[in-house]
C-alpha cells in the first residue's frame, strides 16, 4: 500500500523548495527580520477613562461633605472638577512614585519625577462625568 503524501511533503516536493538552502533562505530570513524587530520594541503610551455610573455615586463629594469640606477646601466644584484636583495633586504624584517605585526604575530624583508626571501624565474631564487619564 502506497502512503498518500502529506503536505510537508508535497512542500519539499516543489521545485522551489526542493533543496535545503532554498527553503533555509525563504524562512530564515523572514525570521532574521522578525527576531531584528523584536530587539527594538515599539514604546506603547496607556490610556484609562474612569466612568463612573452616575456623577453623584463618585463618592468625593459625599466623604468631602461629611467632613464639612467641600466648599472650604475646593468651592461649590461638580464631583469631576474635585476628582480631576485631587488626580492632578501632589499627593496622588506622590503615591504614584512611592507605589511604581519610579525612582528606583529611572533613576530620577522626586523633584525631576513630579515634573515628568506633571508633563507626562494628563488627566482631563469629558462630557457625562468620564475621567480621562
Amino acid at each position: 500500500m502506497i502512503r498518500r503524501p502529506s503536505l510537508t511533503d508535497r512542500l519539499a516536493a516543489a521545485k522551489p523548495l526542493d533543496r535545503l538552502w532554498k527553503r533555509a533562505l525563504l524562512f530564515g530570513v523572514p525570521m532574521a527580520i522578525l527576531v531584528g524587530l523584536s530587539a527594538f520594541p515599539e514604546r506603547f503610551r496607556a490610556e484609562a477613562s474612569l466612568t463612573p455610573a452616575d456623577p453623584a455615586t463618585l463618592g468625593l463629594s459625599d466623604a468631602l461633605g461629611q467632613l464639612g469640606a467641600l466648599n472650604s477646601v475646593f468651592g461649590k466644584q461638580a464631583d469631576v472638577e474635585v476628582a480631576l484636583r485631587i488626580g492632578n495633586s501632589i499627593y496622588t504624584r506622590e503615591k504614584v512614585i512611592g507605589e511604581m517605585g519610579l525612582e528606583q526604575r529611572l533613576g530620577m530624583t522626586r523633584i525631576e519625577l513630579h515634573r515628568w508626571l506633571e508633563n507626562e501624565v494628563t488627566i482631563r474631564s469629558l462630557r457625562g462625568g468620564i475621567i480621562l487619564v
